[in-house]
């Protein structure tokens, strides 16, 4: 399998905004960060740590959206992750 074919099936695996565990950090000052994601597909639960934040935006009031960049399968890829305070819901979309 091809480093494309992994890509294209890993990005397949989960619909966009499906909700995922997300291990971050908060802050005194606020300043959340996420640290590392996992969810579960049909092949199983998949865990990845976030290589780096690309860029961290407050959009409402209690709706916040991460930039970040992610290796799986030994490919670096960016995702955008989205967090309700009132929720308290993490959801990813693949980018």
């Amino acid at each position: 399998m091809t480093l494309f074919e992994n890509y294209a099936k890993d990005k397949r695996s989960l619909a966009p905004g499906t909700p995922v565990a997300v291990i971050a950090t908060f802050k005194t000052d606020g300043a959340i960060k996420p640290l590392r994601i996992r969810f579960e597909d049909k092949e199983g639960p998949i865990e990845a740590n976030i290589d780096t934040m690309l860029y961290a935006e407050k959009l409402l009031y209690d709706f916040y959206s991460f930039k970040c960049l992610i290796t799986l399968n030994n490919v670096q890829r960016s995702i955008i992750l989205t967090y309700k305070t009132d929720t308290n819901i993490w959801k990813v979309l693949w980018e």
